[in-house]
């Protein structure tokens, strides 16, 4: 398989987000997140959604402590690798993606 490189202005944003609803409520799952990101990737379509990373993590204050998820999206699409810089994304693209 033969490959490209393409350099891209970086893009990347990260949310942050807690397993409560509130502070006190019931917990919600990875299953739900990814349920509500896949719905809204739907809402947008597959020229304009977005790939994005989920990883788990803590949140502490004091004494309190709540489980959550890193949601992290890089101008990233299927077919390619990419390196990620502070100021730029070099892609990797296959030249025929469906040939192994």
């Amino acid at each position: 398989m033969s490959y490209h490189m393409r350099h891209e202005p970086c893009f990347e944003a990260r949310i942050y987000i807690g397993s409560k609803v509130g502070y006190t409520g019931e917990d919600y799952s990875v299953d739900d997140v990814r349920a509500a990101i896949g719905q809204y990737q739907q809402t947008l379509g597959p020229q304009k959604a977005t790939p994005v990373r989920i990883t788990p993590t803590q949140f502490v204050w004091e004494d309190y402590n709540e489980l959550g998820w890193e949601i992290a999206a890089i101008n990233y699409r299927q077919d390619r690798i990419s390196v990620v810089f502070p100021d730029e994304i070099v892609m990797l693209e296959a030249d025929d993606p469906e040939k192994k």
